[in-house]
């Protein structure tokens, strides 16, 4: 026996027998149904509900890719953002290694891996083979190739081991596990090929392998990063698509997920960048929870395209999120009724236990319950946001910054909510049911949850637009109000005898176009102002009706058209002057008035 044929002999033994101690692999905090889970399953063998619902995604023929290198942010040198606290936001490079972002691989010094049906066979001793499952158990690349009836690519490699896994052109089900299932390494790098076209499947159950609670298609106790080229399709037809003990990373790609439950999920953080991402899921589409650690479970999020369609939450935080750049499309709670079943688990698009932070990007938002939802800020630093709630559009247990953001709310209950709201640039359309925007509401018809810590709040407006169709309050503010710049237009519905707009304390209009029109019965006038206010009680108008205001010369200072019924309107420009009288035409009736 020649000396290299005792090698592969003693190699081939040696693989053998980690292969008998392969799934007897755990450590204690990962024991099944442990609380810091974060799939959540707490336990329990999923088992198939069915065939899962054809995902309807419109996959771009150019998908975005991660940028090289991105500037940190820095805030200072925005006056706009002059007061807010930023100190919790993540800068782009500290998000990414080189190797989250290096896709190249050397295929001369790769193992190459092919799947045949029911075979696996390589030519390299790194490869260990057991039936159906190929064993990765040290550092380097491997290329997989082929279609796998039922398997599984294993990694238990050292904890200081990184490992490349090259899909290329790869269809591989495990029909009782997971595909790829990372026990023990470092890091483990998932690389979709230039041009390929891959796919990765459960067969529908999760038959125990070993003491984890494997229940994905791609189950890591690592971290994990998907990068690459290529596209890759992922279906869990009995649990969830990617779970990660981890972090998780997308630097790069196209990716479908197709899961019964939850579609990604990570226990750190799920960070991406330059990546094509479609997620339908029978729970959230994407969740970051960590129990233990406040500062982990975070979302971090830059130059990507994301298409969601969840039952259950879009994208769901234990800590922050935090948005740079990118296009997304989320639905959350879809086919969930609430008045059916009210304690329905949570369906909201964007949800963070801490802040959210959105620097800049498109947003199409739908929900059932709020779309915008979180325990401390919310700060739209830019971008663009179409909205449409069954509740709150945005609600916010602290402070809502909207600093030079469009946002269009066609649909909702309450448009905005927090305890202290700041407008300081952008534009906001808000059409509601109820107030349009909330500062320190409490308790809302709802939503009984959405309680503020405070009985105050403060609204302060110093620039951009605000239209406001409301069957409720135009502003609803249990503190102090000011505004001192901007153009707003408040067109409250005066059949209902909601206020146009309500404060407890100020209400000074500093500067600025203020057009407000309701019901007479329940009305705030400015109490002190440093330019002139006009209060006219016009009667029973319609919708349409045109409001023209004249000075003295007969020059139009204003004309306006309320979108409501309306009883009243409320006027102040820097046109306007204390004491001064302007002529007010409303419809065919005028009459002269005095500003106070």
């Amino acid at each position: 026996m020649t000396q290299k044929t005792t090698k592969r002999l003693f190699s081939v033994l040696c693989l053998c027998l980690v292969t008998l101690l392969v799934f007897s692999a755990c450590s204690s905090n990962e024991q099944t149904g442990n609380s810091n889970d974060p799939s959540g399953t707490n336990g329990g063998v999923p088992t198939a509900t069915g065939p899962l619902p054809t995902m309807d995604v419109q996959i771009p023929d150019e998908p975005p890719t991660p940028p090289v290198t991105k500037p940190n942010l820095d805030f200072s040198s925005n006056p706009t953002m002059d007061g807010i606290n930023t100190d919790f936001a993540y800068n782009y490079e500290e998000m990414f290694t080189n190797r989250d972002l290096n896709a190249t691989y050397d295929t001369n010094a790769a193992a190459v891996v092919t799947l045949s049906g029911d075979k696996i066979t390589s030519e390299s001793s790194a490869v260990g083979i057991n039936g159906n499952k190929a064993i990765l158990q040290q550092d380097g690349t491997y290329i997989f190739r082929g279609t796998l009836n039922d398997g599984m690519i294993v990694v238990n490699a050292a904890a200081t081991s990184k490992v490349q896994i090259v899909l290329d052109g790869v269809d591989l089900t495990s029909k009782t596990s997971a595909a790829i299932y990372v026990i023990e390494a470092d890091k483990v790098v998932v690389t979709l090929a230039e041009g390929s076209e891959n796919k990765l499947s459960n067969g529908g159950s999760f038959v125990p392998l070993d003491n984890n609670n494997v229940d994905a298609t791609v189950f890591s106790k690592a971290d994990l990063t998907f990068n690459g080229a290529g596209k890759l399709h992922i279906e869990s037809p009995a649990a969830h698509g990617i779970v990660s003990k981890d972090d998780l990373v997308f630097a790069g790609g196209t990716y479908t997920v197709n899961a019964a439950s939850r579609g990604i999920v990570a226990n750190d953080s799920v960070r991406c960048a330059g990546t094509y991402l479609a997620v339908q899921a029978g729970k959230d589409a994407i969740r970051a929870k960590n129990d233990t650690d406040t500062t982990l479970g975070y979302v971090y999020i830059n130059d990507a395209q994301m298409d969601i369609k969840a039952s259950g939450d879009g994208i769901s935080a234990s800590s922050n999120i935090q948005i740079d750049a990118g296009k997304f499309s989320i639905k959350a709670g879809v086919g969930v009724d609430l008045s059916a079943n009210p304690e329905a688990p949570s369906a909201k698009s964007l949800k963070a236990s801490n802040n959210l932070l959105v620097v800049n990007g498109e947003f199409d938002l739908e929900s059932v319950e709020d779309t915008v939802n979180v325990n401390g800020n919310i700060i739209l630093a830019a971008g663009k946001f179409a909205l449409k709630s069954g509740d709150d559009a945005f609600h916010a247990d602290k402070s809502f910054y909207a600093v030079s953001a469009e946002v269009n709310v066609s649909e909702c209950y309450e448009g905005i909510e927090a305890v202290n709201v700041e407008i300081r640039a952008g534009k906001i359309d808000i059409t509601s049911k109820d107030d349009a925007i909330n500062a320190a509401g409490g308790t809302d018809a709802t939503d009984n949850t959405d309680s503020f810590a405070a009985s105050t709040g403060t609204l302060k407006i110093s620039g951009g637009e605000i239209n406001i169709n409301s069957n409720g309050d135009g502003f609803d503010v249990k503190g102090e109000f000011g505004m001192t710049g901007g153009l707003v237009r408040v067109s409250v519905s005066a059949k209902d005898g909601n206020s146009t707009y309500d404060y407890e304390t100020g209400g000074d209009i500093s500067g600025g176009i203020f057009i407000a029109t309701g019901s007479a019965s329940v009305v705030s006038i400015p109490t002190a102002t440093t330019q002139g206010v006009l209060s006219v009680n016009a009667g029973s108008k319609e919708a349409g009706v045109e409001i023209k205001v004249e000075d003295e010369s007969g020059t139009a200072i204003l004309i306006e058209t309320p979108v409501n019924d309306f009883e009243i309107c409320i006027i102040s420009t820097p046109k306007i002057v204390k004491g001064k009288t302007y002529k007010v035409y409303v419809g065919n009736d005028s009459g002269n008035f005095t500003a106070k």
